[in-house]
């Protein structure tokens, strides 16, 4: 997978899991739901978002804000605090599976007394 934008929190570039889950998701045929939810505290038209889109950032500082066309949510502004604390998640994540991975490991490795060690 291509390396897509730089970012020091991740090493350098975006954490590729990211990547990978969005391109899955995105990439699923398209079946859209009878009735779909808005999950955010605000929505607002993309009408109202090029009328003054000052104001609709601002208010994304304090809540997540959706983005609606047509009553239906087409994006979702966050502020930069709740994605630090995403890619945190991401991370943590991450070095779960790679402990999970080390573990694996250790139970296949060989037992050697200290004695054997010490000679």
């Amino acid at each position: 997978m291509d390396k897509l934008r730089p970012n020091s929190r991740l090493g350098g570039t975006v954490d590729e899991t990211c990547f990978e889950t969005y391109y899955v998701v995105m990439n699923k045929p398209f079946k859209p739901a009878a009735v779909l939810p808005i999950l955010a505290d605000v929505a607002v038209s993309i009408s109202e978002l090029k009328k003054n889109p000052a104001a609709v950032i601002e208010e994304a500082r304090r809540q997540q804000v959706a983005i609606t066309n047509r009553n239906r949510a087409v994006a979702y502004i966050i502020s930069p605090e709740v994605w630090d604390h995403i890619l945190d998640i991401f991370d943590e994540r991450k070095l779960e599976r790679e402990l999970a991975d080390h573990l694996d490991d250790v139970d296949d490795a060989e037992t050697v007394s200290i004695e054997d060690l010490l000679k």
